[in-house]
């Protein structure tokens, strides 16, 4: 029997994901980081770095569709750790 390694979270850039592939992980999961920047594996295959979003702007939250109650748990709750907010924006 053969059990697929999957690393799961803290995952933001290419670089943290080739070190889970290059350290035994076969397949690699994003979820935040993909709600943050959708196109996030479409800009790196096309060398598009520098137009990845890594911050969660509050005039994202629309164009996103990420839903209020979404939104506060972040802000209030576990998982504000793992989103970065932008700070003063609105």
């Amino acid at each position: 029997m053969s059990i697929a390694l999957i690393t799961v979270g803290g995952v933001r850039n290419p670089q943290q994901a080739n070190d889970a592939l290059d350290a035994g992980a076969e397949l690699v999961a994003m979820g935040i980081q993909l709600i943050i920047e959708p196109k996030w594996v479409e800009k790196h295959a096309n060398n598009e770095e520098s137009s990845v979003s890594y911050i969660l702007s509050p005039t994202d939250y629309e164009s996103l569709q990420i839903p209020e109650p979404a939104i506060r748990m972040w802000i209030e709750g576990a998982l504000k750790q793992f989103v970065r907010f932008a700070k003063n924006e609105s």
